[in-house]
């Protein structure tokens, strides 16, 4: 397609051009599939952390979505905002202040470092695994296991002792 208006992402000003595949099922039901969902909701997170003016309601419920965060949760990290008001900032209802929509984006911004940093962990400690066994040892080397090895596994047993 074209040109699809993404009303799914709860915004209405979104449109893909030549990102919407339409797919019609062999009942004549007619489905749309929409590749890299994920990224596709990044680029529009990127879109709205870079906006000049105060996010509408629509905005800033989908940035408190793409972190994660429900209404009671984002309302705790603001500062015991309460659920009925994120949800009249969300429908606009009340205005969002100049303060809470810049409270809003440095809160985003740090959740996405936190969980960028834990990704950037994560593969460097994948790739220093496979750097260790890229070259195939000659001999078979000997594995020592002690009971503090036992103990320190950093997650919990199995059920079932498997």
């Amino acid at each position: 397609i074209k040109r699809y208006r993404y009303k799914e992402s709860g915004l209405d000003n979104v449109y893909l051009k030549n990102s919407a595949i339409l797919h019609r099922c062999v009942c004549g039901q007619k489905y749309m599939e929409i590749p890299q969902i994920e990224r596709l909701h990044d680029a529009i997170a990127y879109r709205l952390l870079n906006k000049k003016t105060i996010w509408r309601g629509q905005e800033f419920r989908f940035l408190r979505k793409w972190v994660s965060l429900t209404a009671e949760e984002l309302g705790r990290v603001l500062g015991h905002v309460r659920r009925g008001t994120i949800s009249r900032w969300e429908n606009d209802k009340i205005p969002i202040t100049p303060a809470t929509h810049h409270q809003m984006l440095l809160l985003v911004l740090r959740l996405k470092e936190e969980a960028i940093n834990e990704r950037m962990s994560l593969e460097i400690a994948i790739k220093e695994i496979l750097e260790k066994v890229a070259e195939k040892a000659k001999t078979p080397a000997s594995i020592t296991i002690t009971p503090d090895t036992i103990r320190s596994l950093p997650f919990p047993a199995l059920k079932g002792g498997r």
